[in-house]
């Protein structure tokens, strides 16, 4: 076999992304980001809130930054963001 496996088989990772942005007002939840750097199609980052501002990152990589409620769904649907279920 020689391809890459990269997508999380098992897990819930919904596109609620509205409950994201509740979640993410109370702790860091991991997420994966689809993108195209370096050849990789999947990236794990986490939300990060600060002061109502959710991002979405991993060290040195902003995939998402929502100074309110609108423009975070909207930039998470333009990486067809995903996230894993805390239980």
């Amino acid at each position: 076999m020689n391809e890459l496996v990269c997508t999380p088989i098992g897990y819930p990772t919904p596109q609620n992304y509205e409950r994201l942005w509740e979640l993410a007002q109370q702790q860091s939840v991991i997420c994966l980001v689809e993108s195209e750097d370096d050849g990789i199609k999947t990236n794990v980052a986490q939300t990060l809130s600060y002061e109502g501002t959710v991002n979405v990152a991993t060290p040195g990589i902003c995939y998402v930054t929502g100074y309110d409620k609108a423009r975070f769904i909207e930039s998470c649907k333009k990486c067809k963001l995903q996230w894993l279920v805390p239980s």
